[in-house]
């Protein structure tokens, strides 16, 4: 039985990086690869590629830079240096390749680091690849995600240990992690207390050499990630500072939620919900036999079994989190999704920690991979009919002039289209009037008030309401309207007949989803 496991771990990595090349293919068999938020992160990138290179740009009448260092950076930067030089499919594809790469690769990296030998219970992480925040296209939350799992291996490893190369290592990952997303960095800073608890009981202890290089020890990491510090403390007296807005998911949300394992559904939840049950399962199956365990082996042979209890304590606040604090406020929203993510993560790899007889190790590896395979099928059927409405949007983008402006006005009840608009301004500079990052604090574009034309009026918000597309009264500034939705409804024919004197239809698909109207004094 010794040597039929060893035989299996030394085969094991090669299964791993074979799966997470498989896991690929619905990113690279498609051009596109449409994401909620993902085409806003994309043009908003080609606006900020175009205010760089040129600064008399006519954008810089509609967009400029924020005025602080705010989070949501990371990805933006990665998007604009690949737009340099390569087309917005490509750049996309980079960004998505970043996670579904890196997510796999840096839990792997702190599996070793934590000595965790039971590498089963890795692949429990692949349905959270393509997770139900992955198809929100939050790129930025996902980069952090990424670099917390290496800065977390970092501190682990470095231990009491600092050099100045390992200061200014752990320094540029954190102060990166602070640029991609604030949660993540919390959720860092929360680990690295929970994981230096004991020197801190330590230090109150211990004798005064002890102490003395314990200080010097908490100093450094400390100074490593104080510029990420700086930028959370500044971020939260001059981010928004509205009303509070907070909302709260109910009990049984949250539950149902965790029950359904909702981090692992992709953006059409339903065809999910078979495999997803199963992955409860298996999970209910291991926290039970887990717990079971350390209860026996407690009470029969006076010992304590279980390993890694840190990761375990983590997992309970997490999820205590989750029911604590609200799904969205003033500032951040999909709070609860956020927090269910990491608990699933966080009770990955304390499972991970525990022992495991080698044949329900073997049975588990065939039951969890079964769930995955499944899982990649259905993300790959899921891509298609996106990937074609992205297709002709940019078809309809080479009959738009650069420098115009566009009104979207988007009809469709489908979530995944809330900003699929924005794929007209991904190879070109345009002005998209549905740009929501623009209208908040921590994006890295803003709005220019101060210098948008005057038909556009004083108001912030508009002269016209882009969130009640069918008000809409003409507008000389407007260049050209786009029309997404499931169907040529009523309501789109209604807004079409008060714009007809105005507008002429430029571009539209066989089906009508996609109806591109100019004006006709536009030049």
């Amino acid at each position: 039985m010794k040597e039929k496991l060893i035989q299996i771990n030394k085969a094991e990595p090669y299964f791993f990086y074979l799966f997470v090349l498989l896991n690929l293919l619905p990113v690279l068999s498609f051009k596109y690869f449409p994401t909620v938020d993902g085409p806003a992160h994309l043009y908003n990138s080609k606006i900020i590629t175009e205010l760089v290179t040129d600064s008399n740009s006519a954008l810089t009448q509609y967009f400029s830079f924020n005025d602080h260092i705010s989070p949501n950076w990371t990805g933006h930067l990665i998007l604009s240096f690949f737009l340099l030089f390569l087309p917005a499919f490509l750049a996309e594809k980079i960004i998505l390749l970043c996670w579904l790469i890196g997510f796999p690769l840096s839990i792997r990296y702190l599996y070793k680091t934590l000595g965790i030998t039971t590498n089963y219970s890795i692949y429990l992480i692949f349905p959270f690849t393509y997770s139900y925040l992955f198809y929100f296209g939050f790129y930025n939350f996902n980069i952090a995600l990424v670099l917390y799992f290496i800065a977390l291996s970092s501190v682990i490893r470095f231990g009491n240990d600092y050099s100045a190369k390992r200061a200014i290592k752990l320094m540029l990952i954190s102060t990166l992690i602070c640029m991609s997303h604030l949660f993540i960095f919390a959720i860092l800073l929360l680990t690295i207390f929970f994981f230096k608890l004991k020197d801190i009981v330590i230090l109150f202890k211990c004798e005064k050499q002890v102490r003395s290089d314990l200080i010097k020890h908490f100093l450094v990491l400390f100074f490593s990630i104080l510029p990420g510090l700086i930028i959370l403390v500044k971020f939260a007296f001059t981010g928004n500072s509205g009303v509070n807005s907070s909302v709260y998911l109910s009990v049984g949300d949250i539950l149902n939620s965790l029950k359904y394992i909702m981090p692992a559904k992709g953006i059409n939840y339903d065809e999910y919900s078979v495999v997803t049950r199963l992955l409860l399962y298996i999970f209910t199956f291991l926290i039970l036999y887990h717990t079971l365990s350390a209860i026996y082996q407690k009470i029969v042979n006076k010992r304590n079994i279980l390993k890694n209890t840190t990761w375990i304590l983590l997992s309970l606040l997490i999820l205590l989190l989750t029911f604590i604090l609200p799904d969205s406020n003033a500032s951040f929203g999909f709070i609860s999704s956020r927090f269910m993510l990491i608990f699933f993560l966080f009770l990955i790899i304390s499972i991970g920690s525990q022992k495991l007889p080698i044949s329900f190790q073997v049975l588990l590896f065939v039951v969890i991979n079964f769930v995955n395979f499944s899982i990649l099928v259905h993300n790959y059927r899921s891509v298609s009919n996106g990937c074609l409405l992205s297709k002709e949007i940019i078809t309809a983008s080479k009959l738009i002039k650069p420098y115009s402006t566009i009104l979207p006005v988007n009809t469709s009840e489908k979530h995944l289209y809330s900003h699929i608009s924005n794929y007209l301004g991904s190879e070109k500079p345009v002005v998209i009037l549905e740009n929501y990052e623009a209208t908040l604090d921590y994006f890295p574009l803003k709005w220019n008030y101060r210098e948008l034309p005057e038909c556009f009026g004083t108001n912030q918000n508009y002269a016209f309401d882009l969130m009640n597309p069918h008000t809409y009264s003409y507008n000389p500034c407007i260049d050209y309207i786009l029309f997404v939705s499931d169907k040529s409804s009523k309501k789109d024919k209604s807004i079409m007949q008060s714009i007809d004197n105005d507008y002429v239809l430029l571009f539209a698909d066989k089906d009508s989803v996609i109806q591109l109207m100019k004006n006709k004094n536009a030049p």
